[in-house]
């Protein structure tokens, strides 16, 4: 930067362009009008030392909140930080008047080259919008970069600098997002890394963080150090054979649930995160991938591995590896619950289904070890304790449509629609059809329960039933008169007396198995149930 101060001021100040830099200095003031006055002066200060300080302030508190680690923080301060000392050294050997026209400014004691108004803007907007990019791999996050543009123009309009200062600064900022993101974002956090697979040569592939490598983030409690090992070993096998990048894995902790993780994992540039627990450890690592490009593979690990079941996922961890290899992207649908109770745009995603009532109930109640040695027999026993379980009043709204029920012991809110054993209470629900479906089950009468099972082992797309009341929408408003118990993806919500859950439409990519295996692996996971609905 010192050098190319030395350049502009020294032996081109009469070359073009910089020779008519004074014309454009003197047009722009020429032509001030009140207006343009009063918002130039409010991009001065927005990007000026006690402003640029705040907004950084504000930029690495969210960065904080928003990761699992302390890497992304980092990068805003270093970016700022250097972006700050290379403005300074080149202040103090590079001396340049500031132009020769009405300044609207007090001029700082600092060179007009560069200029640190535009420098400092582009560093804190293009380290955000990097960040925002490299987590969602949306290119309309590079509009902020408008904002130091329109600051540039604004420190010329107001006099303060010529056009090469200008376009120094804008150089300077760019180059500082550059050499942080090349020092602190471009390697993935080491932190409780499982140790990529050794080359025959015996050391660490470097491919595993090479951009588009996939990540396995291992639920911790599902899946010790030895059993997370041999998944990525296996992983990694199958990698090699596609000539694809070596894949690495993290665990979840207590405090890091998954979505930290992946995160880390989407701005470090991994193209498929796979997600090896249940499904709530899938839906953990989903909310973080939703809305952007990068694929969702699933090792169900789980008790229930619901969304897996509906998927065609195979149960057994090495077929479903395979199906990281072998399978098809596919977009589905997600659930958002309580995104916009009180004004909050934000809430809670799930992908397979949400509940209130029985459903929730016996998710609470399941002990964890009887999880453990039965699956998702352990439903069951929690079930039988709640049958008798009933919210005496319910009011649903679907698509604005009212409808109320009385005695109700749950309802089903889902974008998939098989549970085990043969129970399907939503047979119209896909997980790519832009809406969510809706079972209302309230067993009426000493026989009301039978009526309910029957109803939902022989349940067919498009039919009614008197005790299993069914409605399909983009959003769903269910208001009861005291608080429930509430889950989504088999995670516990708190309870509340009014839940609002609306469709995000093709929101998440998933790696899923090709049409034929994948219905192979339905049909065994939940029941051969078209022998079921021809038996006589």
């Amino acid at each position: 930067m010192v050098l190319l101060g030395l350049l502009v001021t020294k032996l081109l100040t009469h070359e073009w362009p910089l020779s008519a830099e004074d014309g454009v200095d003197r047009f722009l003031a020429a032509h001030r009008v009140g207006w343009a006055n009063t918002a130039t002066n409010a991009l001065s200060t927005l990007a000026n030392t006690f402003g640029a300080a705040a907004v950084a302030l504000v930029a690495v508190v969210w960065a904080r909140w928003r990761s699992a680690s302390w890497r992304e923080p980092l990068y805003l301060v270093f970016s700022v930080l250097l972006e700050l000392a290379v403005f300074l050294v080149t202040t103090l050997l590079v001396h340049r008047p500031r132009p020769s026209v009405l300044e609207l400014d007090t001029s700082p004691p600092t060179s007009s080259f560069p200029s640190g108004h535009t420098a400092a803007a582009v560093t804190l907007y293009g380290a955000v919008a990097l960040i925002l990019f490299m987590r969602t791999r949306r290119k309309s996050y590079w509009l902020l970069l408008l904002i130091p543009a329109a600051v540039g123009v604004a420190r010329l309009y107001r006099g303060m600098h010529h056009p090469s200062d200008v376009a120094a600064g804008a150089l300077l900022g760019a180059l500082c997002v550059w050499a942080a993101w090349l020092s602190v974002l471009r390697t993935p956090d080491a932190a409780d890394e499982i140790p990529a697979p050794r080359t025959a040569a015996g050391v660490a592939s470097s491919s595993a963080r090479q951009l588009g490598a996939t990540v396995l983030i291992v639920n911790g409690t599902k899946a010790d150090e030895a059993a997370t090992a041999h998944l990525l070993d296996s992983l990694a096998a199958i990698c090699a054979q596609a000539g694809r990048p070596a894949p690495r894995a993290v665990r979840t902790t207590p405090a890091e649930h998954g979505a930290g993780l992946a995160r880390e994992a989407v701005a470090a540039g991994a193209r498929l995160v796979v997600a090896c627990g249940g499904d709530g450890t899938v839906s953990e690592v989903a909310s973080a991938l939703a809305g952007t490009d990068v694929a969702l593979g699933i090792i169900p690990l789980g008790t229930g591995n619901l969304l897996a079941a509906n998927l065609g996922i195979p149960t057994k961890p090495e077929e479903a590896l395979a199906v990281l290899a072998d399978g098809a992207d596919q977009r589905m649908d997600v659930g958002r619950i309580d995104g916009h109770i009180d004004g909050q745009n934000s809430g809670r995603i799930f992908l397979g289904m949400a509940g209130a009532g029985l459903d929730s109930a016996m998710i609470e109640d399941a002990p964890e070890g009887l999880k453990r040695r039965a699956g998702w027999a352990a439903y069951a026993v929690a079930a039988a304790r709640h049958l008798p379980d009933r919210i005496p009043a319910v009011t649903v709204h679907v698509d604005g449509r009212r409808t109320r029920h009385r005695d109700v012991s749950t309802l089903l809110v889902g974008n998939i629609g098989r549970l085990q054993a043969g129970l399907e209470p939503l047979p119209d629900a896909e997980v790519d059809d832009g809406l969510l479906d809706l079972a209302v089950v309230a067993p009426h009468g000493p026989l009301g329960w039978l009526r309910v099972f029957a109803a939902l082992r022989r349940a067919r797309p498009g039919t009614a039933n008197p005790v299993v009341y069914r409605a399909r929408g983009q959003r769903i408003s269910i208001r009861t008169r005291r608080p429930v118990p509430r889950e989504a993806d088999g995670e516990a919500l708190p309870a509340a007396a009014r839940t609002e859950i609306e469709v995000w439409q093709a929101a998440l990519t998933v790696r899923v198995p090709r049409p034929e295996a994948a219905e192979r692996t339905r049909n065994a996971a939940t029941g051969t149930r078209e022998a079921e609905r021809t038996a006589p």
